[in-house]
């Protein structure tokens, strides 16, 4: 069987976005993947694509969108979303809330990256409507192939907790974590 193999650009995004401390744009592609590149491990007839995202380490596989504050009424209302760059999309995904929390499926979705909408929100906050940019902004969100969601299991009392992220596919095990404050209520701006 040919298995077809689409791999993002080292230049992610055309080198379109927000530029950081060093001038160089963020380049988050449409998907929400960061640019980077592939690596093909070939080891006989086993074949496995590894993803490295330029400028992170080997182990950076996903991003974790979560509110970073939750008010303690709020938390089964919440949705956690995980990018894991590489999976494919029969992977086995599943999160936990801190290191005694139960392990919960996760639903595969396809979507727009919550991360990827929030950049693109911020860039377009700070820049405005003006066409004279010293940068190249960055392009429309569009769905990612590579996007899990669940809901929070349940009420969680105040407290800072650690959300857990695994997955497996056929080629790799990938991990994340995100951290997140539950709050009495969070107060209004």
């Amino acid at each position: 069987p040919h298995h077809m193999i689409s791999v993002g650009a080292v230049c992610g995004a055309w080198w379109r976005g927000l530029p950081d401390e060093y001038g160089i744009p963020h380049a988050m592609m449409s998907d929400g993947t960061p640019p980077g590149y592939g690596i093909l491990l070939v080891d006989g007839s086993d074949v496995r694509l590894h993803w490295q995202s330029s400028r992170r380490r080997s182990g950076f596989q996903m991003h974790i969108d979560a509110p970073g504050i939750i008010a303690a009424g709020e938390t089964e209302n919440t949705t956690i979303s995980a990018n894991i760059f590489n999976a494919m999309p029969d992977a086995t995904v599943q999160m936990r809330i801190g290191e005694s929390g139960r392990w919960i499926d996760m639903e595969y979705t396809i979507a727009t990256d919550p991360v990827r909408e929030r950049v693109l929100y911020y860039e377009q906050t700070i820049t405005g409507q003006t066409d004279d940019l010293p940068y190249l902004p960055a392009g429309r969100a569009g769905n990612s192939y590579k996007l899990w969601q669940a809901d929070i299991p349940g009420h969680l009392e105040p407290g800072v907790y650690v959300i857990r992220v695994r997955a497996e596919d056929r080629w790799w095990v990938y991990e994340g974590n995100r951290v997140i404050r539950v709050v009495e209520q969070v107060d209004s701006p």
